[in-house]
């Protein structure tokens, strides 16, 4: 009887997603934005590598980087107008095989969060166009100064009242498995966006790279009910 009642009362995992390179290929809309606020408010060119070198603070936070205090906040309205413009364009949908996934998960009875290093005003924006609010229970987003997300799992524990041991991470990058380690997360690595550092992330977290959607939804299955 009172194994009966602990497995009524044992909750899933609650699932917490990265949203770039995780959920759907973004990086093309998030460059165009980039490019469009550096040629207005920029002293030079900058390519998508140099972009992504600055990557760890939200997109505020890299264009005061880029440009300078004074002319940031333009340059940063000036990213999510044309982040807002080009969405329908660049960023149609997920990737294939997520939405179905969240719907899933979500029938199944699942929590489900949103931790990203982008900012709140351009995760609103695609979460806006894609339909997607249905699927996510809160929000965590990026901090100006740089890369926070074990701050910010730290602060979804605390205010969801979890344990490390109760929720589980979906990540593309290698700093997602280090900030999750920092804290002592468990994290799935969304490798199909990432392809060229497979053998690093299963290096670094071993059995837990998903080369597919599908495999995605093996490796929750597997770690999360």
């Amino acid at each position: 009887l009172v194994k009966f009642f602990m497995g009524v009362l044992e909750m899933k995992k609650v699932i917490v997603f990265d949203f770039d390179g995780t959920l759907c290929h973004s990086l093309p809309l998030v460059d165009k934005g980039f490019v469009d606020a550096l040629t207005k408010y920029g002293t030079k060119e900058i390519t998508g590598d140099e972009i992504k070198a600055n990557f760890g603070p939200n997109e505020a936070g890299i264009l005061y980087r880029l440009v300078g205090e004074k002319k940031s906040r333009d340059c940063f309205y000036e990213y999510l107008r044309s982040y807002y413009e080009h969405h329908d364009e660049c960023l149609k949908d997920f990737f294939p095989g997520i939405r179905k996934l969240l719907e899933k998960l979500k029938a199944e009875g699942y929590t489900m969060y949103v931790l990203t290093g982008r900012s709140v005003e351009s995760l609103f924006i695609s979460l806006t166009k894609l339909n997607a609010f249905k699927y996510f229970d809160d929000y965590y987003y990026g901090g100006f100064d740089g890369a926070i997300k074990d701050e910010l799992l730290l602060k979804l524990m605390k205010q969801h009242n979890l344990t490390k041991d109760e929720i589980i991470y979906v990540g593309d990058s290698i700093k997602d498995i280090e900030q999750c380690k920092k804290v002592g997360v468990k994290i799935i690595s969304a490798a199909y966006d990432n392809f060229e550092k497979h053998d690093l992330i299963e290096e670094l977290n071993p059995g837990m790279a998903a080369n597919s959607v599908h495999e995605l939804e093996a490796l929750i299955n597997k770690n999360c009910s």
